[in-house]
């Protein structure tokens, strides 16, 4: 039977079984209401988000056609219902839902301010939640994984991998609450999790090394590629190079190009090139 494991804030997806991907839904519920709808069709599969659930958008419809319509068609975020909706589906499926990471997330639990839709999106988001509820927010984002990695050769991140060095012990040490003061360029050089968050592409040098340093560690299934979002794609997806695949599920991407993966975990997916 599919099942996610965490293990060093790494998912280990093993199967048999189906795995579905999802990414980037930033407080679209409708999107949401559907890959559940697809998930418990399954009667033995895996869901996984690569992050960034929540932040969207609040414009009135007019206003989505003058300064948005190049990010999809008008919806309304509705974050705080996907929140509680996310976990209450975590919690009915044990080891069946896991969530990666997203740059959005991370704003709430020390990373640097983002401002997509609001001044400060995260600060928004939980002006619509009591003391109680913001409690539950961060003890929630707290455990989510950094990286997931898959019995059919599959890993996974919000961000393009970068090539940085990393090993069991770094990953033991990863701190999401350390970042407060760090600009978005920061991240995006030499540091592991800041990549995993903020890049947009990575050569295929770049993702052979990250692979090579997941790989070592010894904990996780082989892999040979890498799934990740972040990064819009107007199709739904793009080959970014032999080793990579972007992922667009819900935001910026029209209705009829939006994509989710499905993967049969029985399969292997090793790319030798």
């Amino acid at each position: 039977m599919a099942s996610l494991t965490q293990i060093n804030k790494v998912w280990k997806i093993e199967g048999p079984g189906t795995l579905i991907v999802t990414s980037d839904l930033h407080g679209n519920l409708e999107d949401f209401y559907r890959l559940k709808e697809i998930f418990e069709a399954e009667e033995d599969a895996v869901l996984l988000s690569l992050g960034d659930l929540f932040h969207g958008p609040k414009p009135l419809p007019k206003e989505w056609v003058n300064h948005y319509l190049y990010q999809g068609r008008y919806y309304e975020d509705q974050s705080v219902e996907l929140f509680f909706e996310w976990k209450s589906l975590q919690e009915a499926h044990p080891n069946r839902v896991g969530v990666l990471l997203g740059n959005h997330e991370h704003a709430h639990i020390g990373g640097p301010l983002v401002r997509k839709f609001h001044p400060n999106e995260s600060a928004f988001f939980e002006s619509n939640l009591t003391q109680e509820e913001r409690e539950a927010l961060h003890e929630f984002l707290l455990g989510f994984a950094a990286i997931a990695t898959s019995s059919c050769g599959l890993a996974f991140s919000h961000g393009a991998p970068p090539p940085t060095f990393f090993d069991r012990e770094t990953l033991q040490r990863l701190n999401y609450a350390s970042y407060t003061n760090s600009s978005i360029s920061q991240m995006q050089i030499g540091d592991l999790l800041g990549g995993l968050l903020w890049r947009r592409t990575a050569s295929e040098e770049d993702i052979l090394q990250f692979l090579a340093h997941l790989n070592d560690i010894g904990d996780y299934p082989y892999v040979s590629a890498v799934v990740f979002g972040h990064d819009p794609s107007e199709q739904g997806y793009s080959i970014e190079n032999n080793h990579l695949l972007n992922l667009s599920t819900s935001f910026w991407t029209l209705r009829e190009n939006k994509k989710y993966l499905r993967v049969d975990l029985s399969e292997n997916f090793y790319c030798t090139q």
